[in-house]
C-alpha cells in the first residue's frame, strides 16, 4: 500500500511533465503563442483602434466602468449605484414593457424613465470622463462590453431625456462586443471590400418555417435589397436549406437573415435558425465550423436577436453574440421584439 501511495506524485509529475511539453508545442505553431496564456494588455488596446471601448462590470461586492483607449492606461469609473439588484429591477421592468406592450403613450413614458434611471446609474458617469478628461469628440465611436444582466439594457439609448440636454445618441454613436476577445479578432487582419461594385450578399429568407408563426414580410425583405443594386445570392422557400445557406456563406461579405431565430440559453453556440422543415435547424456551431472567409457583416431581422437572458445573464447568450463568435465581424440585431412588417424598413 506504501508503495502504491508513493507513485500517485511521481504519476501526477509525469503528466504535468507531458501536459506542460504538449502546451509549449502547440505555442510553437504559428497563430498560438499565446495559447492558454492571458492575453497581453498592450494586444488588447488593439480593439480600441475604432475607439474607446467601455467595459461595465457589476458585481455585489462593487461595480465599475473601465475604459479601454488605443494607447495609454485604462481608466476606472466607479458606479456605486449601478447595483446588481439595481441592474436587475431596470431589465425586469424593460421585458415586461417590452413583452405586455402597454398604449403607446404610456409605453413611451416607461421607457423614458428606464433610459434616464441607466444614465443617471450608467452611462452618465462614463459620458462624464469620455467628455471631460478623454476630450473625446463629438459623434466618435465607443463599443460596450456589458457584463450580467447589463446585456438586456439599451445603454446606446440612455439619456436624461430633459428639454436642451444631449442625450447618449447626441454624443457617440454606440456599438456592442460580446467580450474584448471578440472584438479584437474583429479587427484583427481586416481588409476592407475593394469590390467596385459592392460587397456580395447572401438573403436568406424563410417565411414559413413548421411551428412558427408565418413571416410574409419576409419576402419582401429580399426585393429591397434585390432593388439597391447590390449582388445578392438569394435562398428562399423550399430552396432554404441549411446547405444551401453554409454553401453561400463561404463566398459572401455580408448576410441578411429574414427568419426566425432562437437562442439556446443554456449551449449558445446551439442557437439557431429555423430554414426547411425537413432540414435540422442551422445552429451557429455549424456556421463556426464552416468557416467565414469573408465574413464582414450580418444583418438578423429577428426578434430579441442581440438580449441576453434575466435568469441566465451571461454576456454571449444571443444570436448576434454567437455570430461575432463564429466571424463576423459585425452584427445588426434586435433587443426586443419586433412586427414582421419593419423587417423591409430595417433591410432597407
Amino acid at each position: 500500500m506504501l508503495f502504491a501511495y508513493n507513485r500517485i506524485p511521481i504519476s501526477y509529475q509525469r503528466l504535468s511533465n507531458a501536459w506542460d511539453r504538449t502546451v509549449e508545442e502547440i505555442r510553437q505553431e504559428e497563430g498560438f503563442s499565446s495559447f492558454l496564456r492571458a492575453i497581453p494588455f498592450a494586444t488588447l488596446q488593439r480593439a480600441a483602434i475604432a475607439g474607446p471601448v467601455i467595459i461595465v462590470k457589476i458585481s455585489r461586492y462593487r461595480s465599475d466602468a473601465i475604459i479601454v483607449q488605443a494607447t495609454g492606461e485604462p481608466l476606472l469609473i466607479p458606479l456605486p449605484r449601478a447595483t446588481p439588484s439595481a441592474v436587475a429591477a431596470l431589465a425586469a421592468i424593460l421585458v415586461e414593457t417590452t413583452r405586455n406592450r402597454p398604449e403607446a403613450a404610456e409605453c413611451d413614458r416607461i421607457l423614458e424613465d428606464l433610459l434616464r434611471e441607466i444614465w443617471r446609474i450608467v452611462v452618465d458617469p462614463v459620458v462624464s470622463q469620455l467628455t471631460d478628461v478623454l476630450e473625446l469628440k463629438k459623434g466618435s465611436r465607443i463599443c460596450w462590453v456589458p457584463t450580467s444582466t447589463l446585456w438586456s439594457l439599451p445603454l446606446h439609448a440612455a439619456g436624461s431625456y430633459l428639454p436642451g440636454e444631449q442625450n447618449l445618441p447626441d454624443l457617440f454613436v454606440s456599438s456592442y462586443a460580446p467580450t474584448m476577445s471578440t472584438l479584437l479578432r474583429a479587427h484583427t487582419g481586416y481588409e476592407p471590400n475593394k469590390n467596385p461594385s459592392g460587397p456580395r450578399w447572401l438573403v436568406v429568407a424563410q417565411p414559413e418555417a413548421e411551428g412558427e408563426p408565418e413571416l410574409p414580410y419576409a419576402t419582401l425583405d429580399v426585393d429591397v435589397i434585390r432593388h439597391i443594386g447590390t449582388h445578392a445570392t438569394v435562398v428562399e422557400g423550399e430552396g432554404c436549406t441549411r446547405d444551401a445557406v453554409l454553401d453561400g456563406l463561404k463566398d459572401t461579405a455580408w448576410v441578411h437573415f429574414a427568419c426566425h431565430g432562437t437562442q439556446n440559453l443554456t449551449d449558445p453556440f446551439q442557437s439557431h435558425f429555423s430554414l426547411l422543415t425537413r432540414d435540422a435547424p442551422l445552429t451557429v456551431l455549424e456556421i463556426l465550423k464552416n468557416g467565414l472567409p469573408h465574413a464582414e457583416l450580418a444583418v438578423l431581422s429577428a426578434c430579441y436577436s442581440a438580449t441576453g437572458d434575466q435568469s441566465n445573464p451571461d454576456e454571449s447568450i444571443h444570436l448576434a453574440g454567437g455570430l461575432m463568435f463564429a466571424g463576423f465581424r459585425s452584427v445588426v440585431g434586435t433587443m426586443w421584439s419586433m412586427d414582421d412588417e419593419d423587417g423591409p424598413k430595417i433591410a432597407k
